[in-house]
């Protein structure tokens, strides 16, 4: 089976006392003891960013570099990348990846010329995963630290150690070589495709709000103000803002624009119909605020932008 890698830099590919992309990812591969008996590899370089800088356009021209190698034969892809924004790449692949053949998203959280670099234990387990007949089916993965997470559940919880990725369940682990998937999920059908979110256009203005204590609505009035095609907001608990802010999310909705909340809380999601008072999840969801449910700010923000390029209502992805 072929296996083809699109690169696009982040720590996995950096070097330095001060890490810097440093490594194509063809170096990347030709330091994997014994990938030529798991897979033929063939590699692409895309870019060679930190993660901070691979903007969803961007994300969604590798996966249409990941749709293009599958037309020419290739069995799985692999996308290697910065970690700071695995989240939403692989909320954008959920939306966008229609194969059978899996997509999986790697990359490191220590730079390739660290003692104990962790990414090509995690290209090898991607290029595994990307190689299993059992990943066949299961859509966009996140794979790092042996664990196999579904792509839209996954999330990022350490800042810098090795395991620094979860999701409420994974899916499987890659372990002594071997890819052991124990869980299967109800793939959501893709959106649309790659190339008609480009064209549809991913860099718009969606700016992330973040509620807190004694917060009002000038942000809110800001992002308006800017021009926001929809805002994602971040609230406390299980979906509350301050009645501060209310103002400032009934004017958004007034001028059309979707408000979609979400909770701060790393687990949980929102809740709809638990608390009452102004400013509660039910109340903002009577005033026409989308709740996200268990979608993170981060992936909320992907969905919003998915729908704005295909001009779909953004309830549908929620």
């Amino acid at each position: 089976m072929n296996v083809h890698v699109v690169a696009t830099g982040g720590t996995i590919a950096m070097a330095g006392p001060l890490a810097r992309p440093a490594r194509s990812g063809e170096e990347l591969l030709a330091a994997l003891p014994g990938v030529e008996r798991i897979a033929s590899v063939s590699v692409e370089q895309l870019a060679n960013l930190p993660g901070v800088e691979l903007r969803p356009a961007l994300a969604a021209e590798a996966l249409a570099a990941a749709d293009r190698a599958l037309e020419a034969g290739a069995g799985g892809c692999v996308l290697v990348q910065g970690t700071d924004t695995i989240e939403e790449t692989a909320e954008l692949a959920d939306l966008l990846w229609a194969h059978e053949a899996p997509l999986v998203v790697t990359g490191a959280m220590r730079p390739a010329s660290a003692p104990g670099a962790d990414g090509p234990a995690n290209l090898l387990d991607a290029i595994r995963v990307a190689a299993s007949r059992d990943a066949r089916g299961a859509g966009a993965l996140v794979c790092l630290d042996g664990l196999v997470h579904e792509g839209s559940a996954a999330f990022k919880s350490h800042s810098w150690r090795p395991a620094a990725f979860e999701s409420p369940a994974p899916l499987g682990t890659v372990c002594e070589g071997e890819v052991r998937l124990r869980l299967r999920v109800d793939r959501r059908p893709p959106v649309g495709s790659p190339r008609e979110a480009l064209a549809g256009g991913l860099d718009r203005h969606v700016p992330i709000v973040t509620a807190a204590a004694g917060v009002d609505s000038r942000m809110l009035d800001a992002a308006l103000d800017q021009g926001a095609e929809a805002i994602v907001l971040a609230a406390l608990g299980a979906g509350h803002v301050p009645a501060a802010m209310l103002d400032g999310v009934d004017r958004a909705l007034a001028a059309g624009v979707p408000v979609i909340v979400c909770a701060r809380p790393p687990r949980g999601g929102t809740l709809r119909r638990t608390y009452g008072f102004d400013g509660s999840e039910s109340d903002l969801e009577r005033r026409g605020a989308i709740l996200a449910g268990e979608a993170t700010p981060w992936k909320a923000r992907i969905r919003a932008l998915v729908a704005r390029a295909l001009e779909l209502d953004p309830r549908e992805l929620f």
